[in-house]
C-alpha cells in the first residue's frame, strides 16, 4: 500500500505560508492549511495570488479556525502528519505556542519534520501594509 504524503502548515494565510502550500501541494503532499484569517498578513485563500494558488487543487484543504481549537478538537481526527509547519506571529500569545507543544507531545507518531517558524512583527506596519495591498490589492 502507497504512503499518502500530508503536510499540515498552521497560520498558513500568509505569504509565506500560501508559498509552502503551493510547494507541498505541487510535491504531492496533500496538505492542510490552518488559519483563522485574524493576522494583519493572512488573506482568505480565494484571494491568494493565481501564480502560487493551490485552492482548487484536490490535494488541498484550508479550515478556517484558530489554532488551538484545531489542537484541541480536529487534530485527532487526522492520524499523521509527515511535515507540520507552525508560522508564529508575533501576535500570537504563549498559549498558542503551549498548544501547538501540548499537540506534539501527545501525538502517537513522530512527524518527519516539524518547522517552527517565529515571525517579528515590530517592523512598520505600514509598510506591511503597503506590500500586502500590492500583492492581494
Amino acid at each position: 500500500m502507497k504512503h499518502v504524503k500530508t503536510s499540515l502548515v498552521i497560520g498558513g494565510a500568509c505569504l509565506s505560508g500560501i508559498k509552502l502550500c503551493k510547494t507541498f501541494v505541487d510535491q504531492g503532499y496533500y496538505t492542510f492549511c490552518i488559519d483563522n484569517l485574524s493576522g494583519i498578513s493572512s488573506n482568505n485563500p480565494e484571494n491568494w495570488p493565481a501564480e502560487i494558488n493551490c485552492v482548487h487543487s484536490n490535494k488541498f484543504i484550508f479550515i478556517k479556525e484558530d489554532c488551538c481549537d484545531f489542537f484541541i478538537n480536529e487534530a485527532k481526527c487526522f492520524t499523521h502528519f509527515d511535515i507540520v509547519v507552525f508560522l508564529i506571529h508575533n501576535e500570537c500569545c504563549s498559549i498558542t505556542e503551549h498548544a501547538f507543544s501540548k499537540w506534539l507531545e501527545n501525538l502517537s507518531y513522530i512527524p518527519k519534520k516539524v518547522i517552527s517558524v517565529n515571525y517579528n512583527l515590530s517592523f512598520n506596519l505600514d509598510v506591511v501594509r503597503a506590500r500586502h495591498s500590492a500583492i492581494y490589492g
